[in-house]
């Protein structure tokens, strides 16, 4: 089932779909990588057309972001494809 091409989903559907699945991604990696819980100090994760802005409560977390930006994202578009979603590539930031 791809949940791109199904309109039962809808647009709110999906975008929470694919903000769980990164939340998630991001809380697994920075506990694997870094041993950080930053459960609590994620606020909030907001979707654009191509990218994905996390916004956190401590700025030391931004720094440690760059260094595992790229697993994050890793993790994240296979979580996409075990889901059979196929959307574009999405950039993820850390503000």
């Amino acid at each position: 089932m791809d949940i791109a091409n199904h309109t039962f989903y809808s647009p709110q559907k999906k975008n929470a779909i694919l903000k769980s699945l990164l939340w998630n991604s991001v809380l697994e990696i920075f506990k694997k990588e870094k041993n950080i819980d930053i459960s609590e100090k994620m606020i909030s994760i907001k979707k654009t057309e191509t990218s994905f802005r996390i916004t956190t409560n401590n700025p030391l977390l931004q720094q440690e972001f760059l260094y595992i930006e790229n697993d994050i994202s890793e993790v994240f578009h296979k979580k996409l494809s075990k889901m059979w979603i196929n959307w574009e590539i999405y950039k993820i930031k850390m503000k």
